[in-house]
């Protein structure tokens, strides 16, 4: 594999220690990067110190449905 400047990364757990070294790796190399965290404050944060043509952050919850459907 290449290096990841130009692609586009989807980075999961991006608010945690590991995830936002991860984003900012692939930043570093010139990715575009989407940052997803179950909280936004902190992918918020790293977002802000990025090109917002390069890095979004979007907040997520992933739930089960509920039981009997």
């Amino acid at each position: 594999m290449g290096r990841p400047a130009g692609k586009r990364i989807l980075v999961t757990g991006a608010g945690g220690d590991l995830g936002s070294a991860v984003a900012r790796a692939y930043l570093a190399e010139g990715a575009k990067v989407v940052l997803t965290s179950r909280g936004p404050t902190r992918i918020e944060a790293l977002a802000g110190d990025f090109d917002p043509k390069r890095a979004i952050a979007l907040s997520s919850v992933a739930v089960r449905p509920a039981a009997g459907r």
